[in-house]
């Protein structure tokens, strides 16, 4: 179980970021049923927690054990149905600390800096340390351009929609201020977006600076974070 659980963790990093449709899941999704059903075959929670322990601690992938561990932090469903889940309450304590760690140790070797699943990693270090830890690292984060660009780009978000008129799917590509604000100030992003050269960006740091730039406007014209599908997309 181990080395299987372990090699799943490893390419977690790695598996492709896909858009769902409204009946599938996405991959990363998939990975974690699969270690999910294949731990339940092991009667003995202590026993699943163990080998989920050793699994996180061997891996070499960083989102999967945190996605893992978060959809195991579900309060209210274990209320519901503690018997559906992996392991116990308190094994579930040992396992955040194993992540936290393992998030401690992707800023010091750079990964997290370039994780395309950030945002979702920040959350959960917030959840299961303090608010303090991530919002002193991304202090320093921020310093730089790239840094910078890292961050923003982690929180770019994107929808599509397609109505009874429209011939092809429209594709939104928004940003939430309220987002950012969970860990930097956005008078601080704003300051530091200002000094950037476009002309130095490349297409994926553009559309994720326009983004942010049409999220600030509409927080100044009084609209709210999801009034998004109305910005002006030829900005």
């Amino acid at each position: 179980a181990v080395p299987f659980i372990t090699a799943l963790y490893d390419i977690g990093d790695e598996l492709p970021d896909e858009p769902t449709g409204f009946f599938s899941i996405g991959p990363d999704m998939h990975v974690v049923r699969i270690i999910h059903w294949y731990l339940k075959q092991e009667k003995d929670s202590a026993e699943r927690a163990r080998l989920l322990k050793e699994a996180m601690k061997a891996t070499t992938g960083l989102y999967l054990p945190v996605m893992d561990t978060s959809l195991e932090d579900s309060r209210q469903e274990r209320q519901k149905d503690p018997d559906s889940f992996t392991v116990t309450e308190e094994d579930l304590k040992n396992l955040q600390q194993i992540c936290v760690e393992k998030i401690q140790q992707a800023t010091k070797s750079g990964v997290l800096k370039t994780h395309p699943k950030m945002a979702h990693i920040l959350y959960r270090w917030r959840e299961w340390a303090s608010l303090e830890e991530p919002r002193k690292w991304l202090e320093s984060l921020i310093e730089s351009e790239d840094g910078l660009l890292s961050f923003l780009t982690a929180f770019l978000q994107h929808s599509t929609s397609q109505s009874v008129s429209d011939y092809v799917v429209r594709t939104y590509q928004y940003i939430r201020l309220r987002d950012l604000e969970n860990f930097v100030s956005v008078e601080i992003l704003e300051r530091k977006v200002g000094k950037l050269s476009p002309a130095n960006l490349g297409e994926k740091e553009q559309i994720t600076i326009s983004a942010f730039q049409r999220a600030l406007r509409r927080r100044k014209e009084g609209k709210s974070d999801e009034d998004w599908r109305h910005d002006n997309e030829s900005d």
